[in-house]
C-alpha cells in the first residue's frame, strides 16, 4: 500500500500511518477519515477487515455449513444468517459463496420454508435467488399469521346478530291482523270486531237476563 502513490499518502500529502488505518489518534473522527483519507485506502481497509473476519474461527468445534439446518420454528432470515457466517469462514473462493449459500438455504430449510421456496415460479433448470427465497418465505409466514388470527376471532352469536339487525328502507313492516283475518269472539265470524258485532245487543241482553235461549250462545261461550 505504501508503495502505491494512490494509497501511500492521505489527501493532505502526509504518509499513511497505522493511526489512519485503525482510526486512532487524530483520525478517530469518522468525518476526518472520510474527508482526508483517500477512497482507495478506505476500500483497502474494508477488504482487509472482511478477510480477517472471515478467517476468524469460533472457540468450539466448527460446524460444517452443509450440516446447518433451519429449526422448526427458527425464522428463515436467522437461518440464512447462520449459514452465511459458516460459508464465509469455510468457502475460500469468494465468487462461489453466493451459489453455495443459495443451494444450502433451499436444501436445508425446514418444511414450511421449503414449501414456500418451491412455489416460486421458475423455468425448468432455473433456481430461485436468495432474495426471491426470502420474499417468498416472508409472504407465506405473513399469510399463515393472518389465517391464525382469523381463526381465533370470536364468532358473533346469531341471536345477537338478529337482535341488532336494522330494517332496510325497502323491507316491509310486520303485517298487523285486521278484522278480516281474526274471527269475532262473540259470533265466531270474520270481518268485524266484537264491538261491531250485529249480535252485540243480543249478547248484552242475554247477560242482563242471566242467560237463556239466545241464538249464538254456544259461539259466545267458545270465544
Amino acid at each position: 500500500m505504501l508503495r502505491d502513490p494512490v494509497t501511500a499518502t492521505d489527501n493532505g500529502g502526509d504518509p499513511i500511518t497505522l493511526d489512519h488505518l485503525m482510526g486512532e489518534g487524530e483520525w478517530k473522527s469518522a468525518s476526518d477519515q472520510a474527508e482526508n483519507i483517500p477512497e482507495g485506502v478506505l476500500e483497502l481497509i474494508k477488504e482487509k477487515a472482511r478477510v480477517a473476519f472471515c478467517e476468524m474461527r469460533p472457540a468450539g468445534p466448527l460446524q460444517p455449513y452443509d450440516e446447518i439446518l433451519q429449526g422448526p420454528t427458527e425464522p428463515f432470515v436467522a437461518f440464512v444468517e447462520r449459514l452465511t457466517a459458516a460459508i464465509e469462514q469455510q468457502v475460500a473462493r469468494v465468487g462461489a459463496r453466493e451459489e453455495v449459500l443459495e443451494e444450502m438455504a433451499m436444501r436445508n430449510a425446514n418444511e414450511e420454508s421449503r414449501e414456500a421456496i418451491l412455489r416460486i415460479p421458475k423455468a425448468p433448470g432455473e433456481h430461485p435467488t436468495l432474495d426471491e427465497m426470502l420474499k417468498a418465505v416472508s409472504a407465506m409466514a405473513a399469510n399463515t399469521r393472518a389465517q391464525t388470527l382469523q381463526r381465533k376471532k370470536p364468532a358473533v352469536p346469531k341471536v345477537a346478530a338478529a337482535t341488532h339487525q336494522e330494517r332496510t328502507p325497502n323491507q316491509p313492516r310486520p303485517v298487523k291482523k285486521t278484522p278480516i283475518d281474526r274471527p269475532c269472539f262473540l259470533c265466531g265470524q270474520k270481518g268485524h270486531w266484537s264491538s261491531q258485532c250485529p249480535k252485540r245487543a243480543e249478547f248484552n241482553a242475554f247477560l242482563k237476563k242471566g242467560g237463556g235461549g239466545m241464538e249464538g250462545t254456544s259461539n259466545a261461550q267458545k270465544n
